[in-house]
């Protein structure tokens, strides 16, 4: 896969690098902006030595959060990987909302809006906390700056086995067209809905999700995120559908735990036999028998300088002819050109549906 087109020039980015890259630089432009109030009021004249000091902190916080979301968004847009989710240290729930709404303060403070905090997560970490901060800002500031003067701004917190759920309600005119409030066009005056349409494809690319509650005065948008301490395998159920995968053997490279969570049951459900391999070596046992299908993902085999197109023989001589050998995966762009026609792409974070159809081809009986 080349980086450039004949002209010598690199190829246009497609839509959904476009879409991570517009969000990411959403999440600078609210990084910034919470930056911008703290040090208005780290210059004020009344402001005390640790008053300053404080607000310093806060300004040194949310301006490395704008130089990483900064760097992501480069990398997106040469074709790597834009996704703020990915950071694996899990955080105290209570702990990560605590400090988005305290960065807050200056912001709703200018605009006359109280914040207001109610329930809690009881203990509970969540996976990706920094990319839960980016969301819950996003939604927090949206609420602030709909809100009427005077007005109060809620996040109620709530923690349920698997995950927590945080409800952002505003005292505003409501959403004019809950429909396209996630499209990336804003269903309200003055808004953009790059930032709720970014949030929601963060918090459903780890499994969570964000909706907008329907009815009541003001809007609420409640989020629901990924306990780091209590990961539930899913049902069979909230995986089943699309086509059957009845006796089929489906060999899965990939060390994340919840990922591998998530696939297991997918595949099961669809009545596969699914063989996990999360390092080489046990790569080269699993592959003493035949398979129908391969999924991938290319952190178990690191380093791949010099490997990864014998693993792809390896792969491709121990399944039936054809069999589909997925690439999944957020750094699709070091793989050489020369392996590209071989593999399946699905970008993570991706959609069931998505790898599911990449691997429509798991059909043939495997070789005797």
């Amino acid at each position: 896969m080349s980086d450039r087109d004949r002209s010598g020039q690199p190829p246009e980015p497609d839509a959904a690098t476009i879409s991570r890259v517009r969000g990411a630089l959403h999440d600078v432009s609210n990084a910034l902006t919470v930056l911008l109030g703290w040090v208005e009021e780290a210059q004020s004249p009344a402001a005390s030595r640790d008053e300053v000091r404080a607000a310093l902190r806060v300004v040194e916080a949310h301006a490395r959060r704008a130089r990483d979301l900064a760097r992501w968004a480069v990398k997106g847009a040469v074709g790597g990987a834009a996704d703020v989710a990915s950071e694996p240290s899990p955080a105290d729930c209570d702990a990560v909302v605590s400090e988005a709404l305290a960065g807050l303060a200056m912001a709703a403070r200018d605009a006359g809006v109280t914040l207001a905090v109610e329930g809690h997560a009881a203990g509970a970490t969540v996976c990706a906390p920094e990319a839960l901060h980016h969301a819950l800002v996003n939604l927090a500031l949206n609420a602030v700056a709909f809100s009427p003067r005077g007005g109060v701004v809620t996040v109620a917190v709530e923690a349920r086995p698997g995950c927590v759920v945080l409800a952002v309600s505003d005292e505003g005119r409501g959403v004019a067209a809950p429909a396209e409030v996630f499209s990336g066009r804003s269903g309200r005056e003055g808004g953009s809905g790059v930032g709720l349409a970014h949030s929601r494809g963060i918090a459903r690319g780890l499994g969570g999700d964000l909706e907008l509650d329907p009815g009541g005065s003001g809007a609420t948008f409640r989020l629901t995120w990924p306990r780091a301490d209590e990961t539930p395998r899913p049902s069979g159920a909230s995986v089943r559908g699309g086509a059957s995968l009845a006796g089929r053997r489906i060999l899965v490279v990939e060390d994340d735990p919840d990922v591998l969570s998530l696939l297991e049951a997918a595949l099961g459900a669809r009545g596969a036999t699914v063989v996990v391999a999360g390092d080489r070596l046990a790569l080269d046992a699993a592959l003493t028998e035949p398979h129908h299908g391969v999924v991938l993902d290319l952190s178990p085999l690191e380093p791949l300088e010099g490997h990864l197109e014998d693993d792809l023989a390896r792969m491709a001589s121990a399944g039936a002819p054809g069999a589909p050998i997925v690439l999944a995966t957020g750094a699709a762009d070091r793989v050489p050109a020369s392996l590209a026609g071989a593999l399946r792409l699905v970008r993570k974070p991706f959609e069931l549906s998505e790898l599911l159809e990449a691997l429509a081809g798991a059909t043939a009986r495997p070789r005797a």
